[in-house]
């Protein structure tokens, strides 16, 4: 029922929209904590710090994902 009235489409809409908010709100966060990190001192390349950066997006929007589709 729910198909045939696109029920199903607004909800990956809807997961898809609030899990790419929250990934950028992670890899936001994540963006300061390395800032913080380069003030402490602590010497990172910029391939290193992309790549981070990377790892920490891809798991924050996958986790996020998994989240909204257990709980919607």
């Amino acid at each position: 029922m729910a198909a045939r009235k696109n029920g199903l489409d607004e909800r990956y809409e809807k997961i898809t929209v609030s899990s790419l908010a929250n990934g950028w709100k992670i890899t936001v966060i994540s963006i300061y904590v390395l800032f913080l990190l380069l003030i402490a001192g602590v010497q990172l390349s910029t391939a290193q710090a992309l790549g981070i950066l990377l790892l920490i997006h891809m798991a924050g929007w996958a986790f996020s994902t998994v989240y909204y589709n257990l709980k919607y």
